[in-house]
């Protein structure tokens, strides 16, 4: 369906602006995480066996094992990789990336206490399939 007002046309823009943001994120935390491989490898090629990232403060991939305010720990170290404003999406992505299996609800349920304490920003509320952008308060 093409666009029928000028509004139509407003949004459609908006909404890819908003798209271009979320990959250019995403492509920034990839060459962060490329960079940091290329420096951590060794000499036969590998990265070393400790599957801790230091950019990521928290060791323990499994849930049960987590402790206490870990979740936080892990969202607020994978905030301080986004290089520009975020979705959920990014953060999830980004602790993917780095071995953590932090499920949406957590992430999300952690964003909601970052951003009523005042530490993000919601700069645009979520609709439907559309996650909410947040930002770093300085």
């Amino acid at each position: 369906m093409s666009p029928q007002t000028v509004e139509d046309i407003r949004k459609i823009e908006d909404r890819l602006a908003n798209e271009i943001r979320e990959r250019q994120a995403l492509i920034e935390a990839y060459r962060i995480v490329r960079e940091d491989m290329s420096r951590q490898q060794g000499t036969n090629g590998t990265a070393p066996d400790d599957n801790a990232h230091p950019n990521l403060l928290l060791v323990p991939h499994n849930p049960t094992e987590r402790a206490y305010g870990e979740n936080t720990r892990l969202v607020k170290s994978a905030i301080a990789k986004m290089p520009t404003d975020y979705t959920i999406r990014d953060i999830h992505r980004c602790l993917r990336t780095f071995g953590y299996q932090l499920g949406m609800n957590a992430v999300a349920t952690v964003l909601t206490r970052l951003k009523k304490n005042g530490e993000i920003e919601e700069i645009e509320p979520g609709r439907g399939q559309r996650p909410a952008v947040f930002k770093k308060v300085i």
